[in-house]
């Protein structure tokens, strides 16, 4: 437990960011649209991965409180993602010790004890990958001859997860928070201790 509290004392004094999992968000509001009309997504790419995905944004986003369904009046959201190559990423820690003494002295006579601890350091290595997720929502009368982009996110993240289902419990939460907004690169934290070992 005291190895925990050194590691993680050590992560806020270097204020090494790269090694603060979290996403970056960007959007844009190119026009406004009705909040009360229902969001149809869909994902770019017609993959049976893509489509379970698409199953578990749309569940994660009505938990949110957005309205996930194609029945009229809708828009079109159309979202993909990309995984880049992974890269390892090295977390040296130093070892750390104390010490303390007593001496007493009586009749010209001195003795004295002393303690002392040590926690070696060590080396932490993981495999982080740079991940992009993005969002258009399309005027849905605009499609497909002239696509009108009402809103577009994209969120940037770097971490160990690969798998989609789990990305999107992490997404889903900061896409709904910035729904119709305009960010510019705003640095959002993940929270829970699952997302913590990303």
């Amino acid at each position: 437990m005291k190895l925990i509290k050194i590691l993680v004392t050590i992560l806020f004094i270097s204020g090494c960011s790269s090694l603060v999992p979290g996403n970056f968000v960007n959007s844009r509001l190119a026009y406004s649209f009705p909040e009360n009309n229902n969001i149809c997504l869909k994902p770019a790419k017609t993959s049976p991965s893509a489509f379970n995905s698409n199953d578990m944004l749309k569940a994660e986003l009505q938990k949110e409180g957005l309205l996930i369904s194609c029945e009229e009046p809708y828009v079109i959201g159309v979202w993909a993602h990309e995984i880049g190559n992974g890269h390892v990423e090295t977390l040296s820690v130093p070892g750390v010790g104390s010490s303390s003494s007593a001496a007493s002295c009586a009749g010209g006579v001195c003795s004295g004890t002393g303690t002392s601890s040590y926690t070696p350091g060590h080396t932490v290595s993981s495999v982080k990958y740079e991940r992009v997720f993005l969002l258009n929502i399309y005027e849905a009368s605009s499609l497909p001859d002239n696509p009108k982009i009402l809103w577009s996110m994209e969120l940037t993240s770097r971490g160990a997860i690969t798998q989609l289902n789990k990305l999107m419990k992490t997404w889903a939460p900061i896409i709904a928070s910035n729904w119709g907004k305009d960010v510019n690169n705003e640095f959002v934290p993940n929270s829970g201790m699952s997302l913590l070992m990303d």
